[in-house]
């Protein structure tokens, strides 16, 4: 299979609806969410990510850094949930710096701007986490000076004030980056990221909605809440729930 292409016998679906189709619309009153469904005989292929589930209950899922092979009873299918992307290849960091391919100029008002963002997928089965693999090449940068920088994981991302000029692979999702404060030159921003929900619309993965401060020499952001587009449906809630995020700042 090429990379990138998706191919799986089951979409986004709305878990305890009996398997209904993901459809745009609030998110639902009883907890339930979006989760991609890999039934037996089906296979999926992800930026790196592949994965097949036998019809004999052979699961086998790689992305270069882990595999998951695990065995299955017989007619069970895998649940692929996306969730932040600090698991893969280990929990090193959970934070998430963004290098723009080209700085970004913000007039010293409200702007947003959409970019893309990486994530990851966890792997259940019959309940049970089995592990997590990345549709992306994973790396990580150092955020501010050797003796109190912040190590985060990076991702070389593409911006726009409109989303539909990204051409984002399903590989990468897409978070609205909001800006405010004083006219500056923004060559990247940085978030917490680890405990984040994460939001599904028509197949899409979404981040909430990022809002960035900036100052004479620096770029405070922390992440909201709320889905960035209208419709969208929580996959991950947050563990902390009621807290306000962290800010994560960065020096320009």
């Amino acid at each position: 299979m090429k990379p990138g292409i998706m191919l799986f016998s089951g979409m986004w679906r709305m878990s305890g609806t009996g398997g209904g189709h993901h459809e745009g619309g609030p998110p639902p009153a009883g907890g339930e969410q979006p989760r991609l469904t890999l039934e037996p005989g089906g296979e999926l292929s992800l930026g790196r990510l592949e994965a097949k589930l036998g019809t004999n209950g052979l699961l086998e899922a790689c992305d270069g850094y882990n595999c998951i092979r695990a065995r299955l009873p017989r007619g069970a299918a895998a649940r692929l949930e996306p969730v932040p992307p600090v698991h893969v290849p280990s929990q090193m960091t959970n934070c998430l710096y963004l290098e723009f391919e080209e700085q970004l100029v913000t007039p010293g008002e409200h702007a947003v701007f959409w970019a893309t963002v990486p994530y990851e997928l966890a792997i259940y089965a019959n309940g049970v986490l089995l592990g997590y693999l990345s549709p992306l090449r994973v790396k990580y940068t150092l955020v501010g000076d050797v003796v109190e920088g912040t190590v985060c994981r990076y991702h070389r991302s593409r911006a726009s004030t409109d989303p539909r000029e990204l051409q984002a692979g399903m590989e990468e999702a897409l978070a609205a980056i909001e800006f405010r404060g004083a006219p500056g030159r923004v060559p990247g921003v940085g978030f917490h990221v680890a405990d984040i929900p994460l939001y599904v619309k028509d197949g899409r993965v979404y981040y909430p909605l990022v809002r960035a401060e900036v100052g004479a020499s620096r770029v405070s952001s922390r992440v909201d809440q709320r889905p960035p587009v209208e419709g969208a449906r929580g996959v991950q809630r947050s563990r902390q729930r009621g807290i306000l995020p962290q800010v994560f700042v960065v020096t320009i």
